[in-house]
């Protein structure tokens, strides 16, 4: 549903007609010291519950005794229990099966919202319309969410936002979600907003606690002996963003080169039930009886995040499995694209592949996240022998994950091996060093 071009379109000319319209009948309201009934919306990143914790979080601190509610799609609805922050009574869901089945269950949303009596809703949506006009409509008495200011095209109406927030291109999802959150619960506004910089330590993630029981079970159920490893491949972001996947035939070559150098080695490929093709493409590609096609059988979030508990290494590509492993202390290798990973690059103990190419990343929120491209160069371009060698390093521990809260991820340019290997880690505080692989520290603002 997110992709949907028709949703699209409605939401850049309908919505931009909207968005006009009602900022004629609202004007900015004042900032509410006494604001307790809150709504967050996010309605289609899968990972976003994840990013989002930190700043919840806050929101806990700045208001002890708030009321949280949560505005987001249905397909969504479980990632949001994993914080354990939401009582899941006041989450309401939106249904994307269709463009009329969406309009219908935002009616009812509507009138759900209306009745709560919101305070404050922060639409966390990076301007799209449909959130803004949906917090509108249900009758939000403040609203807080991402502002264009000087950008052209990015509309939003001009007095329906009265907390904006700038979004920053260059600064991690979560933390831009957090900015939004300080500038919402700011007496003073500036121009622009978030006047100030962000600690990233601030970008804490809960571990997800899995008992040894749970974790016994798991490995019952794929039989694994008590010296058996998993490596776990999540190979298909699903039909709408082929554009992210890397080659099966890459998946595969990775997965029989890390079989062939540990016998106790075992494979497990994951994804939703729409994944399941690819899924079984990349089994019948690998071959042996070490490899598990979990294809559609984890039935639950809870599941997924036991099975990374139980494995030595996460391998997908930008996906929200990247973001649910992000609270365990699995290791983390994400293949990036068309995507910037210095904004969306998971939380967790993670290494990330990039080409760097000049064209990526080509999706954005300034952009409505769309593009034409449909060959997939930069990420074809990563060499399955590099996978294979950052993914050892991992399983060994050689390269040191880290995150974008403490000192930020590694990002490793995708080149054959044989040639240097750069790790780019996006650190406040760089420097320079050599090692046998030529790591590279790199600063950004």
């Amino acid at each position: 549903m997110k992709e949907s071009k028709l949703l699209r379109l409605l939401d850049r000319y309908i919505g931009t007609l909207l968005c006009w319209m009602l900022s004629w009948f609202r004007g900015v309201r004042p900032y509410d010291p006494l604001a307790k009934k809150i709504l967050l919306i996010e309605l289609f990143e899968m990972g976003a519950s994840i990013m989002i914790i930190p700043t919840i979080r806050h929101i806990l601190k700045e208001r002890p005794d708030a009321q949280i509610y949560v505005l987001t799609s249905k397909g969504n609805r479980n990632s949001w229990d994993l914080s354990g922050l939401i009582d899941p009574e006041r989450i309401i869901c939106l249904d994307g099966k269709s463009l009329w089945s969406f309009g219908a269950s935002a009616l009812r949303a509507i009138v759900t919202i209306r009745s709560i009596g919101v305070d404050l809703a922060i639409d966390f949506e990076k301007f799209s319309r449909i959130s803004v006009i949906l917090s509108v409509l249900a009758g939000a008495k403040r609203i807080a969410g991402f502002f264009r200011y000087e950008y052209e095209g990015l509309y939003r109406g001009s007095t329906l936002i009265d907390a904006p927030c700038s979004f920053n291109q260059n600064a991690h999802i979560a933390l831009n979600f957090l900015a939004l959150a300080k500038v919402a619960f700011s007496r003073q506004q500036h121009y622009p907003n978030f006047k100030g910089s962000l600690d990233p330590r601030e970008l804490e993630l809960p571990r997800y606690q899995v008992t040894p029981q749970r974790a016994a079970a798991t490995r019952e159920k794929l039989q694994l002996s008590v010296t058996d490893t998993l490596v776990v491949i999540c190979p298909d972001v699903g039909a709408n963003l082929q554009i992210r996947n890397y080659p099966v035939e890459s998946y595969a070559h990775v997965a029989r080169a890390l079989l062939d150098e540990k016998l106790e080695r075992h494979i497990a490929i994951i994804g939703v039930e729409s994944n399941r093709p690819i899924c079984s493409q990349l089994e019948l590609m690998i071959g042996g009886p070490r490899v598990r096609n979990l294809c559609g059988t984890t039935t639950s979030l809870q599941e997924l995040i036991e099975l990374f508990s139980i494995s030595e290494l996460l391998i997908g590509n930008d996906n929200g499995p990247l973001h649910f492993a992000s609270l365990t202390a699995t290791p983390i290798l994400g293949i990036f694209s068309t995507d910037s990973p210095f904004m969306y690059g998971p939380l967790g103990e993670s290494v990330v592949l990039y080409t760097f190419f000049h064209c990526s990343p080509c999706i954005s929120a300034l952009n409505h996240k769309s593009s034409r491209c449909n060959d997939g160069a930069c990420i074809k371009s990563i060499s399955a022998n590099t996978v294979v060698s950052i993914a050892r390093k991992l399983i060994a521990r050689e390269i040191p994950t880290r995150t974008i809260n403490g000192t930020v991820p590694y990002i490793t340019c995708g080149v054959p091996v044989g040639q240097a290997e750069s790790i780019v880690s996006i650190g406040a505080n760089s420097r320079l060093r050599q090692t046998n692989e030529s790591v590279v520290e790199h600063a950004a603002s």
